[in-house]
Formats: structure tokens, sequence, C-alpha cells
């Protein structure tokens, strides 16, 4: 894990989201305000300013739509 992933929860966590680590189909993903999950590289993204806190639950939205069964959504 990365320091940005570290800065991105603490950033959030300050912002008054619930942001943790977690593990989902056997890897450690980030969890945000307990529905929604994001990969270390998106979590890094949000940090660097690539994309905004609304981008980030957008793709989560749009990962969880395609999952439908498909384990490869998050590939």
């Amino acid at each position: 894990m990365s320091v940005k992933v570290v800065a991105a929860i603490n950033s959030m966590n300050k912002l008054g989201h619930d942001a943790d680590l977690c593990k989902h189909q056997g890897k450690v993903r980030v969890e945000i305000d307990q529905c929604m999950l994001a990969s270390f590289e998106e979590t890094e993204e949000l940090v660097d300013g690539l994309h905004s806190f609304e981008e980030v639950a957008e793709l989560f939205k749009q990962r969880h739509a395609n999952y439908s069964g498909n384990p490869n959504a998050w590939d």
C-alpha cells in the first residue's frame, strides 16, 4: 500500500466519509462509506486530483452494474 492511499483515506475521513481498508475477493480494497469499494489505483488517482470523489463513486456504480457475476469486473 502506498503513502498516497493512506493520505487519501485520511483525507476522506477528515471530510466526513468513512474510509478504511477491507478484503474483497482476496484483494485489499478501500471501502468508502460502507457502500463503495475502490482499488488502490483509483484511490491514488483521487489523491492526485485525477478524479474527484464523485467520479470515483461513478466508476464504482458502473463497475457494480457490470459486475453481475463477472469476477473480472475489477480487472
